[in-house]
C-alpha cells in the first residue's frame, strides 16, 4: 500500500492479502494512484518455463497438441485433523467457567468443519 502511495508499480508474491478485503482496499489504491500491481509466484516466472515458451513460437519443438503436468505440491500436510480424545478440565475450573472461556469457538469450528 505504501510503494503504491509513492506512486510505484508493485508485484508481490503470495499470499497477497489476509482477507477480500484488504485485497479490495489494494485494487482501489491501484486504480487511486494510477499505478499497475500484480500478484504472482515465482513458479509461474520460472526462467525455464520462459525458454520452453520460447521454443514453442518458435516451433522448435513440432506441433503441441497435448501436455502433461506434474507437480510436486503440497510438499506439506494438509489440514489438521480434530482431535478426537477430550481432556479432562483442570480441577480449579468448572464446566460453567470453561463454557465461557471457550465462547463460541468449538460452535465455530465445529460449523467450519461441517460445511468444508
Amino acid at each position: 500500500m505504501a510503494a503504491m502511495q509513492l506512486g510505484k508499480h508493485v508485484y508481490v508474491q503470495k499470499p497477497l492479502t489476509h482477507n477480500i478485503r484488504e485485497a479490495r482496499m489494494l485494487t482501489e489504491a491501484a486504480r487511486n494512484y494510477k499505478v499497475v500491481s500484480q500478484m504472482g509466484n515465482q513458479g509461474a516466472s520460472n526462467p525455464t518455463q520462459k525458454q520452453m515458451m520460447a521454443w514453442l513460437d518458435k516451433g522448435l519443438v513440432g506441433k503441441v497438441h497435448t501436455v502433461h503436468i506434474w507437480t510436486n505440491r503440497p510438499v506439506w500436510p494438509q489440514g489438521i485433523p480434530l482431535p478426537t480424545e477430550k481432556p479432562a478440565l483442570p480441577e480449579s475450573m468448572s464446566k460453567k467457567d470453561w463454557d465461557l472461556f471457550i465462547g463460541q469457538l468449538i460452535m465455530l469450528i465445529t460449523i467450519h468443519c461441517t460445511i468444508f
